[in-house]
């Protein structure tokens, strides 16, 4: 019955956004007792938010204009590899589905970054990290509810690398007002 209402749902779900496939194949997993949706959902978000990460840190690399902006990049793609690594290390010990891409909405905004050049670029890439490592933050924060204590202690574990995340692009987007 379990792999009929899992078949079913992925025949439902091929075209949709890769973020809302997991989270439905979680729901369905969660009404059976697999795991709590909450903690599932959590480690969909985070992934969500690395894939998107590795993206925009690949764009600063190729794309960014000032040293700063292509390092930051580099430490994005490296520091995001190793979070989404262990988020799929412990999304399989636990039969939680990740997205395998990135959410429609956040390509949607990777795509526009993507088309943007110079100084426009810089700033636009700043601005998206600044709203990516804010939302982060909380959302790793926010993990305290959670029943699952290894995904508690993940996220309490990383929230240290995230905050100093927003905070290096925070001195970035300073010393780039200040030029």
């Amino acid at each position: 019955m379990f792999q009929v209402m899992l078949s079913s749902c992925f025949n439902d779900v091929a075209e949709k956004d890769a973020v809302n496939t997991a989270n439905e194949i979680n729901q369905i997993k969660a009404q059976n007792g697999v795991f709590e949706y909450n903690d599932a959902e959590f480690l969909v978000k985070a992934a969500d938010g690395r894939l998107m990460d590795i993206k925009e840190g690949k764009l600063a690399i190729q794309k960014g204009t000032t040293e700063d902006i292509k390092e930051y990049g580099r430490l994005m793609v490296r520091d995001q590899n190793i979070l989404l690594r262990e988020l799929k290390k412990i999304a399989n010990e636990k039969q939680i589905t990740l997205p395998s891409t990135i959410s429609q909405e956040k390509l949607q905004g990777n795509n526009e970054l993507d088309k943007l050049f110079g100084e426009a670029f810089d700033k636009k890439f700043i601005k998206m990290m600044r709203i990516d490592h804010s939302r982060d933050v909380k959302l790793f924060e926010g993990t305290r509810n959670l029943k699952d204590e290894e995904i508690r202690v993940f996220a309490k574990n990383n929230l240290p690398m995230v905050q100093t995340h927003l905070d290096r692009i925070n001195e970035i987007r300073g010393s780039q007002l200040n030029d």
